[in-house]
């Protein structure tokens, strides 16, 4: 399987994409696309709202109307849908939570690098917990949506998300994980006067798994009436 519905509404649905499933046609994966899949299981134009990478796993917002995708294309530029993402990584950070700002550059092969500029800086705040086995639990709250923005940012603080390859995620330094641990985790946002509030815990991988994410949802039930901060 790759998504679950979790909401289908009559101005969007929102899936949980599954970790390791491209949104749009991946040659080199030789997949067609979630996006592709998406329209042909539900019969209608849809129109994506955002984008995850390959190996996040999580919520994705899909338009069904050309207008609700130019509205939700507005409120994601004014930075008006709050997202949370959660992520595991080994190791020991640089600074247990707080705030990551820079720009973001091209690097070497398809990678990017976060500059200590701050022309038009890539923004993240995050929280964090003690997970398992020298893991770290963390709950992060992008303000800007660049490309490996989060991916980046966590090697930026010394931690590597678990599973990244590209940036050099791994348990132990060199045991492989069996996904890349970031996930889409929930979204909130207002569209046409009405609030919407979506959580969704990640369903697959062994330390996304129970009892190892119990504590985490139980510590970040609702993420947007944590004290982030402007």
């Amino acid at each position: 399987m790759t998504y679950k519905v979790v909401a289908d509404t009559e101005a969007f649905i929102l899936v949980d994409k599954q970790a390791g499933v491209s949104v749009h046609k991946d040659e080199q994966l030789g997949q067609p696309g979630l996006f592709n899949q998406l329209k042909q299981d539900f019969a209608q134009p849809l129109y994506p709202a955002h984008r995850l990478d390959v190996m996040t796993s999580g919520l994705l917002l899909l338009a069904k109307t050309s207008e609700v995708a130019a509205e939700l294309g507005r409120l994601f530029e004014a930075r008006a849908v709050e997202k949370y993402y959660l992520a595991i990584a080994s190791g020991k950070p640089r600074k247990k939570q707080g705030l990551i700002v820079g720009d973001m550059t091209k690097s070497r092969g398809g990678s990017y690098k976060l500059l200590r500029s701050t022309n038009n800086p890539a923004k993240t705040r995050f929280v964090s917990q003690q997970h398992a086995l020298g893991l770290r639990a963390y709950l992060l709250k992008p303000y800007s949506g660049k490309t490996h923005q989060l991916r980046v940012m966590m090697k930026s603080i010394g931690v590597a998300i678990l599973g990244d390859e590209r940036y050099g995620g791994a348990i132990g330094g060199d045991q492989a994980a069996d996904r890349g641990y970031l996930h889409a985790y929930a979204l909130r946002f207002t569209l046409n006067g009405v609030e919407y509030r979506y959580r969704c815990p990640p369903s697959s991988g062994q330390w996304f798994e129970p009892p190892y994410t119990d504590s985490l949802i139980e510590h970040w039930q609702e993420p947007w009436a944590l004290p982030w901060g402007k």
